[in-house]
């Protein structure tokens, strides 16, 4: 191969990467979407609970590419998602959580490749992501503990009310 056939497939993986990741993110805007509307159906009990239906796309973001595109893909995805279907504190809240989850994937990823699955790294995301964002909910809010309920509250007039009776129940 000359040289200049090799910087013109080079300069092809480089748009088909950019491609693919762009329709990553796009995937997990949808997914964001989709997973706010159908969380509502799945768990009526829990008006704040998530599926983390869109984190699917940043996992495989991470077994497909490297470190720095993958990390582009989370924050993309965070920044859309936050525009789109949420306000600043919930931007804050979901970015810092996003960011957080997917730095333990990948490292996780890279370490433990041999000795987990695509779940097992999976369920570290997910549980440091719920982690996460209930120490930020907890640094916003100037609370002492903070429970899952409080997550997300401020998005929606009946999730802060849900938020307020729960804080009174408590209290009584």
């Amino acid at each position: 191969m000359r040289k200049g056939d090799y910087m013109l497939h080079n300069r092809v993986n480089k748009v088909q990467e950019l491609a693919i990741a762009s329709i990553m993110v796009a995937m997990a805007a949808v997914l964001s979407f989709f997973d706010k509307s159908i969380s509502v159906i799945a768990f009526p009990f829990l008006p704040v609970a998530k599926i983390g239906l869109a984190n699917i796309v940043i996992l495989l973001a991470i077994y497909i590419f490297d470190f720095k595109t993958s990390l582009l893909i989370t924050v993309l995805k965070s920044v859309v998602v936050g525009l789109i279907l949420g306000s600043i504190s919930s931007f804050i809240i979901g970015a810092s959580a996003s960011l957080v989850s997917f730095f333990w994937m990948f490292l996780a990823h890279k370490l433990l490749k041999d000795k987990t699955s695509l779940v097992g790294i999976s369920v570290i995301g997910g549980f440091l992501h719920i982690v996460t964002q209930l120490f930020v909910v907890m640094l916003i809010y100037h609370t002492g503990a903070v429970s899952y309920t409080h997550l997300r509250a401020h998005e929606t007039v009946l999730d802060l009310v849900c938020r307020l009776l729960l804080e009174k129940k408590n209290k009584n």
